[in-house]
């Protein structure tokens, strides 16, 4: 079977390329009638027409030749796989892991760093109150398993793991004030322990989830460095396709690790894992099978009989970038998403949730107060407004400051109209609320 990775003749014009006419084109699924008005891309990503068929190539060949496929195709093109993705990151393809999602990558982390590499006394683990929950669990998970009498490299009994949380802001005025949330809290760390813990790893957010915001992840990772955190690793989950001229190596990390089916048009699933040589000999994937011990990427690349597709669908994913323009696509998207977060504020009276030097495809706009300020009203607002006739699909609305927080995604597929029709929408549930009050 001959197995095409570049996306069929669609070529586009830069002035044409994004909105309903890209979505006509490769996307048509997102003009299903369930499909509703979607402005979550950042959950799940989406992959265009030609990427999926790629995909789905790659799934007949397994059925055809499975023989074959074990035993080349999958360690061919998950090679192929990481090296498409390590051009769109700025990184080296020999230090590039495809797995399946981020959550798989913090477990490589968690299970590698906490359990198989564990060290004798207490060790310091840094997350912040934005880190994803999924993340969060795995290092809980990890440390719970040290609470149990995990062993120490060197045989001696663990002390335990000790997950440091720093508070993070929202809604925030500039970056600084993440950088001051950090450098507080690690300034007041040592006073924080009767005994002196070791340092050993910090997880950092490049892209929060919600609420979305560009991190200052250099300065922060630097700090982490100056506090005495032997491992930098940060969640990179949204970053790749998001975050213009993304240079993984520059960021002064140990670890990186993303998602390639949110915004790198990869199907669902795939993700990298890139990691500096200091740290490579440490991690191992938690899924143990015939590669153990062969390195990560063979670990990774080799996880017993499974549907690989997605994975080795990558590199089609990177070439329709490519085709878009590279980084123009974060350009265009984070251009719509700002454009319309202005148009929200005014239409609905209230106002950003970040700068927009901190936003890109996703950004935070303030809902209607009279919306609530609950998670029960956030669940409220979501239901409702799938619920109604324009059936608008938005992830859930973050609470803080006594209102709600929306997360608009700004896809290749939407364009101004899609946010007008949420505009309308918020609008008829704000007043039907306030008639509601007035009862």
């Amino acid at each position: 079977l001959s197995l095409s990775l570049s996306p069929r003749s669609f070529r586009p014009t830069m002035a044409a390329a994004f909105g309903r006419e890209l979505r006509d084109a490769q996307f048509p699924h997102m003009n299903d009638d369930e499909a509703g008005v979607r402005l979550n891309n950042g959950s799940f990503g989406a992959a265009p027409s030609c990427v999926l068929e790629a995909q789905a190539r790659f799934a007949r060949d397994w059925l055809v030749r499975p023989d074959h496929v074990w035993l080349n195709s999958i360690t061919k093109n998950m090679a192929a796989s990481a090296e498409a993705t390590a051009g769109m990151v700025g990184a080296a393809s020999e230090d590039v892991v495809i797995i399946d999602n981020l959550t798989v990558g913090a477990s490589i982390v968690a299970s590698s760093v906490l359990l198989a590499d564990a060290h004798a006394g207490p060790e310091v683990v840094l997350l912040n109150s934005f880190t994803y929950a999924a993340v969060h669990k795995a290092f809980e998970s990890a440390a719970a398993a040290r609470d149990r009498g995990g062993q120490g490299h060197d045989g001696s009994s663990s002390s335990g793991v000790i997950l440091e949380v720093v508070e993070l802001p929202f809604p925030v005025a500039s970056k600084q004030d993440i950088v001051d949330a950090y450098t507080t809290h690690l300034a007041q760390l040592p006073s924080r322990f009767l005994t002196n813990p070791r340092l050993r790893l910090a997880i950092l957010d490049h892209v929060s989830s919600n609420p979305a915001m560009i991190m200052p992840v250099a300065e922060v990772a630097q700090l982490c460095r100056d506090a005495g955190f032997e491992i930098v690793a940060v969640d990179g989950a949204h970053a790749p396709a998001y975050i213009e001229n993304l240079n993984v190596p520059s960021l002064g990390v140990d670890i990186y690790t993303a998602n390639l089916h949110k915004w790198a048009f990869a199907p669902t699933s795939a993700a990298f894992l890139w990691c500096r040589e200091n740290v490579r000999g440490k991690l191992h994937h938690p899924v143990v099978s015939h590669a153990y011990g062969e390195g990560l990427r063979a670990e990774c690349a080799m996880l017993g009989t499974r549907d690989y597709s997605s994975m080795l669908a990558v590199a089609a994913g990177v070439a329709f970038w490519r085709s878009l323009g590279g980084d123009a696509v974060a350009a265009r998207n984070r251009g719509l998403a700002c454009e319309a977060a202005r148009m929200l504020a005014k239409a609905w009276g209230t106002k950003l949730g970040t700068p927009e030097d901190m936003a890109g495809p996703t950004i935070m706009v303030g809902l209607p107060p009279v919306l609530g300020n609950t998670r029960n009203d956030s669940a409220a607002v979501k239901h409702a407004l799938w619920a109604s006739s324009s059936r608008v699909v938005i992830q859930y609305p973050f609470p803080a400051a006594g209102q709600l927080w929306l997360r608009l995604s700004a896809a290749v597929y939407n364009d101004m109209e899609d946010f007008a029709i949420l505009r309308d929408a918020v609008k008829t549930l704000a007043a039907e609320a306030e008639a509601k009050q007035g009862e």
